[in-house]
């Protein structure tokens, strides 16, 4: 749930555009949940406070009636924020992401501390 240092965020569009929530959602739904998953990525969560999200998507009263509904589905929530600030959302996609992008840099960094390790010695 931490906000993220690594600016990519993986989209694996299989997993996207197969799943049923999506499938029900138009174009327009589609994007603003992209948007609303990029903001779960760099901010480690989303308001949940379904009038903040209204405004930060420019979304009206009326459409946002049609489409929180759907979109609402696809986030797990409410819990506070790391620093026990505000009310948050999460994906559990995202964080699933999230920690197979840090479990495979860490493996990453240990692979090349040992190699380095490994050279090391033999230059002793």
């Amino acid at each position: 749930m931490p906000k993220e240092q690594d600016p990519a965020m993986l989209f694996y569009g299989k997993d996207f555009f197969d799943d049923i929530h999506v499938c029900a959602m138009n174009y327009a739904q589609q994007g603003m949940y992209i948007r609303l998953l990029w903001w779960c990525w760099s901010e480690g969560g989303i308001p949940a406070n379904p009038e903040h999200l209204r405004v930060l998507l420019k979304r009206t009263p009326e459409e946002w009636a049609e489409d929180w509904p759907l979109l609402s589905v696809c986030f797990f929530g409410p819990m506070m924020d790391p620093n026990g600030a505000t009310e948050i959302l999460i994906s559990r996609k995202v964080e699933k992401i999230r920690e197979a992008r840090h479990a495979y840099r860490k493996a990453a960094s240990d692979r090349g501390r040992a190699a380095a390790e490994k050279r090391w010695k033999r230059t002793e």
